[in-house]
């Protein structure tokens, strides 16, 4: 597939994910599960682009550089995802976000720029797996 077309849908399930989670983060007024959504989103486009970003001439399955690199990154970002999980848990929610996250605008940019900083980074193991 396409190397512009993959980066396409990766962009778009990263902001059908991070959407949802905004909209529902904002109605229940909470970012608690804020940093799960970015954990699954980076196993989610991992597991996309190793899978999708496959070519015929060199499959990721049978390329033991891909499927370490994917596996490495999958496993680390699984651990920030348990980590981040248990902090949101433990702490009761992110204080960083308590002035914030009653004004529409302003909670949508704080959104919408560490979207665009975890997007950066799976840009990273998109390349891995071309």
């Amino acid at each position: 597939m396409n190397q512009i077309i993959v980066l396409g849908i990766s962009a778009g399930i990263t902001l059908a994910i991070q959407l949802i989670g905004f909209l529902v983060a904002y109605a229940f007024q909470t970012e608690v599960f804020y940093d799960i959504l970015g954990g699954l989103n980076y196993l989610a486009l991992a597991i996309f682009s190793a899978v999708v970003g496959d070519s015929s001439v060199d499959p990721w399955s049978s390329d033991s550089r891909k499927i370490a690199c994917v596996s490495i990154f999958a496993a680390s970002r699984s651990w920030l995802l348990i980590f981040l999980a248990w902090r949101a848990y433990d702490r009761g929610g992110d204080s960083r976000f308590d002035e914030v996250k009653s004004k529409f605008c302003e909670f949508a940019s704080t959104s919408i720029h560490r979207k665009c900083y975890e997007r950066q980074i799976h840009r990273l193991q998109h390349e891995l797996n071309r």
